[in-house]
């Protein structure tokens, strides 16, 4: 496959460029390509004719096309690979931007060789005519003064709504702007000789060049084309920050290569730590040992479970016996188990003011993760559930509001639970190694993700394309999220839930990858490993 995505680059390059080389024409006779001449009616000749100095598509264009439908049906098909192949049908026949930015991101791929990368340098336009043009638009709007941009998003919402048509006028004007530092950038990088170019140094070469980039500083590594950060050993790490809400990153001083800890932190305006950046192989290998360590502790959690219970069933007040009905809670609410936040809340660190008791049992109520509303009803519907509505009624008997809710006795007198406790007490009841008990969100996710596919697989015989495939996914996941309460504050302050983080956190990558399986479909770009 690569022998004919270098072949297609030289094709695109002797198009754009008409100037014939050693390296293209190599590329366009390498008999890698004679598996694909079959595949590909009209790729033979079609490289024949760009060597004579006939750059037409005409008949590489069908072929080509019914070829990318066929790879990108194939299981064993990769993203990268479709998106680029789809980045070439389109721009052959109608020379598509689209399809031209495909091209020119997968240009950067370390996977190539460098007269690619730089077949795609272009020319850089120039920012000052620009800059005078947003801040009249900017100033317009109610923005800063000599600004080509609004400090916040609330600011720039308000601009949108005072005029919307001249917003779009900035958004236009914005989008030129940093096409020229997304090109200078670009530039610098594939004329370096190499896929990456030093993070410093580039932005020595904006100042010089008196380019205004949309960057953050501080960063030490390196970075590709496409801007995306790498390691000062070539091994990709997060993406950067959004530098208007972090506009500067702080460098780990004890990193080291190959290290499993993070590479970098992000820094907001006012000082506090964002996201840390790690490299993506680290990332990677934290998630499967994640999920084995998960499928393993499924198997176990029935036997864990009769343990806590049978604390609970003989509850003495004792610290095991609080602990376990916390436990029993958090196994059957998928609630979080809290940390030391005085303003959001976490199972076992609940005040008796988020308690009420209701006819047959309790419901809990409470500013959970992101102060994102949680609220637990929970019914005395058999023995275990019973008796948990009994201690419960019991602890809070007698205690103010803002007392904890879940307290165990030392001498006679209470003690506040907490994370720590409830820990401990998973641990004696047989979790493995390594598995807290926030791992039983991940254990109901995972679960809750099983039944559903099950039912999906009895509804659904076959699907038609991998979107079905990915759609239903999607489906499933919400339902996941909304089980596990993980929700995401939109700007408006309202909360939506979102697939990404269940397929990412909760559901184990084993089982998403079982249900494209199932149906014969690609894998989505998440369940994949590597680049092109």
């Amino acid at each position: 496959m690569k022998d004919l995505l270098i072949a297609l680059f030289a094709l695109s390059i002797l198009y754009m460029h008409r100037k014939p080389s050693k390296e293209l024409y190599a590329a366009l006779k390498s008999p890698g390509l004679n598996v694909f001449y079959k595949e590909i009616p009209g790729l033979k000749k079609t490289c024949e004719s760009f060597m004579r100095g006939d750059y037409d598509f005409t008949e590489l264009n069908e072929p080509l096309k019914e070829f990318y439908l066929r790879y990108k049906a194939l299981p064993s098909s990769r993203l990268p690979i479709a998106n680029l192949l789809s980045g070439f049908v389109t721009w052959f026949k109608t020379d598509s931007p689209p399809g031209f930015t495909k091209m020119e991101k997968a240009s950067a791929s370390p996977a190539f060789p460098d007269w690619v990368r730089n077949g795609f340098i272009k020319d850089v336009g120039s920012q000052s005519t620009l800059t005078k043009k947003l801040q009249v638009v900017v100033k317009r709007l109610g923005g800063p003064e000599n600004s080509v941009g609004f400090k916040d998003q609330e600011q720039a919402d308000k601009a949108k709504a005072k005029n919307p048509e001249l917003y779009k006028e900035f958004l236009h004007l914005r989008r030129e702007f940093n096409d020229v530092w997304k090109s200078f950038m670009s530039n610098f990088v594939r004329k370096s000789g190499r896929p990456t170019a030093s993070y410093p140094d580039l932005l020595e070469a904006f100042r010089a060049a008196k380019i205004t980039h949309g960057l953050p500083t501080g960063f030490e590594g390196r970075v590709d084309a496409n801007g995306q950060w790498y390691t000062s050993e070539d091994k990709l790490v997060s993406p950067p920050p959004q530098v208007s809400m972090f506009p500067t990153v702080k460098m780990n001083p004890n990193y080291k290569d190959g290290d499993e800890q993070w590479y970098y932190v992000a820094v907001a305006t006012d000082g506090s730590l964002g996201k840390y950046g790690r490299t993506t192989e680290a990332v990677r290998k934290n998630v499967q040992e994640k999920f084995a360590k998960v499928r393993d502790f499924m198997g176990k959690v029935d036997g864990m479970r009769k343990k806590w219970l049978s604390h609970v069933m003989r509850y003495d007040g004792s610290v095991e016996a609080a602990a376990s009905v916390v436990l029993e809670l958090l196994y059957q609410t998928h609630a979080r188990v809290g940390g030391s936040s005085t303003e959001t809340f976490g199972m076992s660190v609940l005040l008796v003011k988020h308690y009420k008791p209701d006819q047959g049992g309790f419901v809990l109520q409470y500013a959970g993760k992101d102060a994102v509303a949680t609220k637990h009803v929970y019914k005395a519907i058999d023995p275990v559930s019973k008796k948990v509505v009994e201690i419960v009624a019991k602890m809070a008997k007698g205690k103010s509001p803002k007392d904890p809710l879940f307290t165990f006795e030392v001498n006679g007198r209470p003690k506040k639970m907490g994370p720590a406790i409830v820990n401990a007490m998973f641990r004696k009841c047989g979790a493995p190694e390594g598995v807290t008990v926030h791992k039983l969100r991940t254990y109901h996710g995972t679960k809750l993700f099983e039944e559903q596919m099950e039912k999906v697989f009895v509804k659904y015989k076959t699907l038609k394309s991998p979107q079905d495939a990915m759609n239903i996914l999607n489906t499933m996941a919400v339902e996941v999220g909304k089980a596990l309460n993980h929700v995401r504050t939109t700007k408006d302050g309202s909360t939506k839930v979102t697939p990404a983080t269940a397929l990412s956190a909760y559901i184990d990558h084993s089982s998403q990858i079982a249900f494209f399986q199932h149906y014969g479909m690609p894998l989505p770009r998440h369940l994949q490993k590597g680049h092109i």
